[in-house]
């Protein structure tokens, strides 16, 4: 989560700053294999990937930076993931063993 939240709090987020979406994304999907994910994480994941490709290009169509949205809800599917595990520990229902 450190870092997405480095950033989303910095004003400017240029394509090679966001080879820091490398670790979070690889632990996160690395995780994922071994337990279940919030709802929305892998599209958040997947979102988080693509923006440096994506949204670069968008932004200097239209004028509108949409990058700040994509790494909050990378953010967002980081803490859900933790939460959700935090409550499998203290829930029985909420655990799950991979197939």
């Amino acid at each position: 989560m450190a870092c997405f939240a480095v950033l989303i709090a910095s004003p400017y987020a240029f394509d090679y700053d966001l080879v820091l979406l490398a670790v979070p994304i690889a632990l996160l999907v690395e995780h994922g294999r071994q337990h279940r994910l919030a709802p929305g994480s892998a599209a958040a994941l997947s979102l988080a990937y693509m923006t440096p490709v994506l949204f670069r290009p968008l932004a200097q169509a239209t004028g509108v930076q949409l990058m700040p949205f994509a790494l909050l809800l990378g953010f967002l599917a980081c803490w859900r993931s933790d939460r959700r595990d935090r409550l499998s520990v203290a829930d029985p229902r909420f655990r799950f063993t991979p197939a």
